[in-house]
């Protein structure tokens, strides 16, 4: 029980990490863009 619930945890954790690295690439994207427009 224990077990599944950490590895549930884990899962949901790297899922968010990498929405905000995706986030983060798009901010940086769009500052660069407005740099060289």
């Amino acid at each position: 029980m224990v077990d599944g619930y950490q590895s549930s945890v884990i899962s949901h954790q790297s899922s968010v990490i990498s929405h905000q690295s995706s986030v983060i690439s798009h901010q940086l994207s769009v500052i660069s863009h407005q740099v060289n427009p």
